[in-house]
């Protein structure tokens, strides 16, 4: 992915998590529409966190809102951080030459971008998304570390039946990989026997 543009829900919750590190190890780019700013400023923790905001993390806007977007705004269906959030990632994405993610927690706003013909260049995962990922690529230990996240950001059924499954994968994976080194090692020493009785 070629950037991220992070909302105020998800980023409150590792913010919470003490995980907002990852973001720039997983994503590089990171994007902050205005309005999340202001949002996270509300939040006692999210407002330590945008005080003393991380030199990686970039305020963007959005040059507009699409229309389908402005009318779950006004039905209030939908906050002015994910709507900016949303906006700046497809104008980003517009010339076809960039992916990005719109990091959300907010069902309807990643429905919405689903639905969205733009859906090809901008994908919408939530927060137990970007721990898995970071955890697939050693940055978290979910192992150690899932009850105290599950402690500050309290996942619903659904999302536990997830975590449960990818720290299955995780392990067989991590056990694969042990197996595989093994046989390796065991290779290279017959191969080294072999050579000497030559």
């Amino acid at each position: 992915m070629d950037f991220a543009v992070i909302d105020t829900d998800l980023t409150c919750r590792l913010i919470k998590c003490k995980k907002a590190h990852l973001l720039r190890k997983l994503f590089g780019t990171v994007y902050m529409p205005t309005k999340v700013k202001e949002e996270l400023l509300q939040v006692n923790y999210g407002a330590e966190w945008v005080q003393n905001l991380p030199g990686w993390v970039k305020e963007k806007n959005a040059k507009s809102i699409p229309p389908g977007l402005q009318r779950l705004l006004e039905r209030g269906s939908i906050g002015p951080g994910e709507a900016q959030a949303i906006s700046l990632a497809f104008e980003l994405t517009k010339s076809g030459d960039a992916r990005g993610l719109v990091l959300t927690d907010d069902k309807v706003a990643r429905n919405f971008i689903n639905a969205e013909p733009m859906k090809q260049w901008v994908f919408a995962p939530n927060s137990w998304s970007v721990i898995c990922q970071a955890a697939e690529r050693g940055l978290v230990n979910l192992e150690k570390e899932r009850g105290d996240l599950e402690l500050r950001c309290n996942p619903g059924r659904k999302q536990r039946e997830k975590l449960d499954l990818f720290q299955g994968w995780l392990k067989e994976l991590s056990q694969q990989q042990q197996s595989q080194s093994q046989n390796q090692s065991q290779n290279s020493s017959q191969s080294q026997s072999q050579g000497h009785s030559h």
